[in-house]
This record gives structure tokens, C-alpha cells and sequence, in this order.
């Protein structure tokens, strides 16, 4: 799993803490992982190709079926055949906003050669979800995710993050935190352009 410049926003972020003692416990984990972690890309952290769990590089991706904001339901194996950007987001996330402006041009490049991009609004209020997909002018396929069960499966541990999926349904990578700047824009292309090599001639 790579991770890009721009931090993440837990998923637990709005939620309060309940437990000082854990809390303090936990930091002190963190801090210990943190310190044996080699630094990654812009100083992030580099924790391996499966990010601490699923979905394994290499194996399925777990299927879906969420309904589309555009109306319908989407189901992952209906993409089967084609290589899929799966971005999970929140219009509160401020990392999401700050690296959407880069997904929506790359979807306009790679869309027409064939990368499905699909969105995952997590967490969010829908009402909230519209207003921020008009302000960004997103026109890729997006769902509402109703509960945390997909996340679960993906073991997505903060927003934004993004899995990289092949044409024959096998995750290919998983990356946690913005595409932002140059920096971002150069790790993306490159992830889009491997997907492309899984694609079938």
C-alpha cells in the first residue's frame, strides 16, 4: 500500500473518544509502529502492498452491489472485464476535496481508454454528497455506501482511499491518502497506466 502526501480523515473521526486509558495505550502502539514503519512517498508511510489487511493484493475483490446516486444499483462483478478505480470519499473529508479536481481530468483521460472510475460516498449525508459532487463537476459512476460493511471488506482505515482493481477482478494495489500536488498527480498516472496493462487487447 502506498501512500500519497495528503493525509487521511479516519472514519472514526467524528466519533467521540469514550476510553482515556485505551486511548493512551493505542497512541503509545502507534508510536512504536510509527517508529519501526520505513518512511514512504513525501514522508508518508510506506505498510506494504496490503495495508494491513484486506483485500490481499493479488486476491478478489470483494463484490458489491450499492445503489447509484444517478439511480439503479451497481454491482462490482458487472465490471468484470474492465479495470476499476475505487475511490472511497466524504464531502467532509478535506484530503477528498483536494485531490477530486485530479480525479475528475484523469477520469476524462482514462475513462474513454477504458478505466471504470467508481466513487464510494461513506459516512455522509446525501444532501451534502450532491452538493459537493456539483461544486467538483464529478461525472463518474458514484454510489452511496449504506453502512461500513465495504469498508470493512476493503479494510479502509481512513478517507480518502483508493483500490486499484485489474480487468479480471484481482486488486492490484491500495493506496491511503490524497492524490494531491505533482507528486500525487505522477503516483496516480502511474497506478492508471499499470491498470490499463491489465486490460484485455
Amino acid at each position: 500500500m502506498d501512500t500519497p502526501g495528503a493525509p487521511v480523515q479516519s472514519r472514526r473521526s467524528l466519533w467521540p473518544a469514550v476510553l482515556v486509558g485505551g486511548l493512551l495505550i493505542a497512541v503509545g502502539v502507534a508510536m512504536t509502529l510509527i517508529r519501526m514503519a520505513p518512511p514512504g512517498p513525501r514522508g508518508g508511510l510506506a505498510t506494504g502492498p496490503e495495508g494491513g489487511g484486506g483485500p490481499p493484493v493479488g486476491r478478489p475483490a470483494p463484490d458489491f452491489s450499492l445503489p447509484l446516486m444517478s439511480g439503479g444499483t451497481l454491482s462490482l462483478h458487472s465490471l468484470r472485464g474492465r479495470p476499476v478505480l475505487l475511490n472511497f470519499w466524504a464531502s467532509w473529508c478535506v484530503p477528498c476535496r483536494e485531490e477530486m479536481p485530479l480525479l475528475v481530468r484523469l477520469h476524462n483521460r482514462y475513462g474513454p481508454r477504458g478505466v471504470e472510475f467508481v466513487g464510494v460516498d461513506t459516512e455522509d449525508l446525501e444532501a451534502d454528497a450532491r452538493a459537493f459532487l456539483t461544486r467538483y463537476h464529478v461525472d463518474y459512476t458514484l454510489v452511496r455506501g449504506a453502512d461500513e460493511r465495504l469498508m470493512d471488506a476493503y479494510a479502509v482505515p481512513g478517507l480518502p482511499t483508493t483500490v486499484f482493481i485489474g480487468a479480471n477482478g484481482i486488486v492490484q494495489g491500495k493506496v491511503v491518502g490524497g492524490f494531491v500536488g505533482s507528486e500525487g498527480e505522477r503516483l496516480l498516472i502511474e497506478r492508471l497506466d499499470r491498470l490499463l496493462e491489465s486490460a484485455p487487447r
